[in-house]
């Protein structure tokens, strides 16, 4: 970072009552901002008392400037996003939350959190953070600690992102130890709903694109965002290339004439390739399409993946490989299906009747 010009200098703006601004002159790898310290010289009182605030002040404000220079010396190109995001830093996490996030999970958090501590973003640390994960804890539903850790992980890692606060502050997730099923479809039910048409013609691209999802395992996130430039042939394979939005790391799958069959008809590279997915009334639609298949399951779009997950493990498919098709980061996760098919497998024997 020291191979870059970069100085700091402390200046003065008269002000229409006489008095002086003092701000910092900051120059950096051919970049200059002014940053006020909201610090002011009176000389309008020639007092002892009054030049003793003064030079106290001015004594403030040195500290000041090396401290900026300090960190532009040590940190560079990240000290300067750090500047320019300084005002972000003011903000109650709140006022963050509806600024870069706004979605309905993160502001509900962030009310929250509001009401347990009132301080600025960039002064989370992750002693705060474990006392709210903490008065969570001992306040809420295990299920709701789990989104509330999530969506306050999602925030943290956006100020981390704008360099608000550093990147040693992070969020554990706090595992919910519920025992609800994982509900999925048995390849049975999965071949009654594919020989079942739509309750209504505008509800079929999102039976397709559920389907499709039974046969990749692809979140709704990633599939209402999926366009025919992310779709290419390669080895005689279809080839999906996509960024997942969960994890945010880029993924290819090659898929089956299975999961093809339901793309429908390709269309030009920016068009998407399940069209505009309105996810407001997928509940609906999904209890009642599978209520004429006969299914009685409680079933939601994320269940696809989870019949997708079961499939691949109940076809034998090794765990690891069954992991990197969902785009898991720890293989924990993935053995979660194997404790759902043992599960499904006790069910089945218990049906037996007695001879």
């Amino acid at each position: 970072m020291r191979g870059k010009k970069t100085s700091v200098k402390l200046r003065k703006k008269r002000l229409s009552d006489g008095s002086e601004s003092l701000y910092l002159d900051i120059y950096y790898n051919g970049k200059r901002r002014y940053e006020y310290l909201k610090l002011y010289i009176d000389k309008n009182q020639e007092t002892s008392m009054q030049r003793d605030i003064n030079r106290r002040t001015m004594a403030q404000a040195e500290r000041m400037r090396s401290k900026c220079l300090y960190e532009l010396l040590e940190h560079g190109d990240v000290a300067m996003i750090r500047l320019d995001n300084k005002e972000d830093g003011k903000l109650n996490i709140v006022e963050f939350t509806k600024k870069y996030l706004n979605k309905a999970n993160a502001m509900a958090l962030a009310r929250k959190v509001d009401t347990y501590v009132r301080i600025q973003m960039g002064e989370y640390t992750n002693k705060i953070i474990k006392g709210i994960l903490d008065k969570m804890i001992s306040e809420l539903s295990p299920m709701t600690v789990e989104r509330y850790s999530m969506s306050l992980k999602l925030i943290m890692r956006k100020a981390v992102e704008l360099r608000i606060i550093p990147e040693s502050v992070k969020v554990d997730i706090v595992r919910c130890k519920s025992t609800h099923r994982r509900e999925f479809l048995s390849m049975e039910e999965l071949r009654r709903l594919i020989d079942t048409p739509a309750p209504h013609t505008k509800h079929e691209r999102r039976r397709d694109a559920f389907l499709f999802s039974c046969f990749t395992g692809l979140r709704i996130s990633d599939i209402e965002r999926l366009r025919w430039a992310d779709v290419s042939q390669v080895d005689g394979y279809t080839r999906i290339t996509f960024t997942q939005k969960k994890t945010r790391e880029l993924e290819y799958m090659d898929i089956t004439d299975n999961a093809t069959r339901f793309m429908g008809k390709r269309g030009i590279p920016s068009e998407l390739v399940f069209g505009c997915l309105n996810k407001n009334s997928f509940t609906y639609f999904l209890t009642k399409w599978m209520r004429t298949a006969g299914i009685e399951k409680h079933i939601t779009f994320h269940c696809a993946r989870h019949t997708f997950a079961v499939m691949m493990i109940e076809l034998g498919t090794d765990l690891y490989v069954t992991s990197k098709l969902l785009g898991h980061r720890k293989i924990e996760t993935t053995q979660v299906y194997t404790r759902v098919l043992d599960k499904s497998k006790r069910e089945a024997i218990d049906r037996i009747p007695k001879f």
